[in-house]
């Protein structure tokens, strides 16, 4: 899931900045700076997901999907409009309609992960927040991932790498995720 505070609860972000955790049905962590995202991952043992791992957890088995969801086993096209959408470019039908295109709970959202059979799901790298990652061989870039619901479908994508951040860059829309190679 993508990282969230301690004490986030569904409908709140909450306020503890000590460390990163993941967990299903909590708004994420956003608009913090990428210094502070990689803080919040190593004060909780782990590490801010490099861009490369982030690309290829994103694409799935096989490097096979072009955004991260399923519906109806197709990752290849995405649907723009309706229940099948992640959280980005979702077109009202009706003037006047609220606009559903907002930071949503981790997870909350029945197509947006990537499926790894029996190894789990990563949940929500298409849409919802988008992340911070890491990048060893640039480490002044600060790329940015996954695009947010504020994006167009191409903004989603997968392999979308047009997104750098400064130093003192935070936005509401912009959060991140903790890896490690050790199973929890």
């Amino acid at each position: 899931y993508e990282a969230s505070r301690a004490d986030a609860t569904e409908g709140n972000a909450g306020i503890l900045n000590g460390r990163a955790c993941a967990r299903a049905s909590v708004l994420p962590w956003t608009d913090l700076t990428f210094d502070q995202a990689k803080s919040a991952c190593e004060a909780a043992g782990v590490s801010l997901c490099d861009k490369n791992d982030w690309v290829s957890a994103c694409k799935g088995p096989g490097d096979a999907c072009a955004w991260s969801y399923t519906s109806g086993g197709n990752c290849t096209n995405y649907p723009s409009n309706g229940a099948n959408a992640c959280n980005g470019h979702n077109v009202n039908a009706e003037p006047g309609d609220a606009d559903t295109d907002v930071l949503k709970p981790t997870g909350s959202l029945a197509n947006c992960f990537t499926d790894y059979g029996a190894a789990g799901q990563v949940f929500d790298l298409s849409g919802n927040a988008k992340e911070w990652t890491s990048d060893e061989m640039s480490p002044t870039q600060n790329p940015v991932r996954g695009g947010s619901y504020n994006n167009a479908p191409s903004g989603l994508q997968c392999d979308f790498d047009f997104s750098v951040g400064g130093p003192l860059l935070h936005l509401p829309n912009v959060g991140f995720r903790c890896c490690t190679s050790v199973a929890p």
